[in-house]
């Protein structure tokens, strides 16, 4: 069920532009442990800031990223 979730999730990110790094949300959640499912969460909502085109909560995602990574 995993795999074809991944499947899935990948088939998707290739319909987004690059700026999404849609790849990252991915690669994070497939880690289950650690920083992984919380970078999952940000790359999430950096793709909604990038949609809602709010640069000011993309800054402050970004900068939370950065810092866990």
């Amino acid at each position: 069920l995993m795999g074809e979730a991944e499947q899935e999730a990948r088939t998707l990110a290739r319909y987004l532009p690059e700026e999404y790094h849609a790849h990252s949300i991915i690669e994070s959640a497939e880690k289950s442990t650690g920083k992984g499912p919380r970078l999952a969460q940000l790359y999430l909502e950096r793709c909604y800031k990038l949609a809602d085109q709010d640069s000011a909560g993309l800054q402050r995602v970004e900068q939370t990223i950065r810092e866990l990574e």
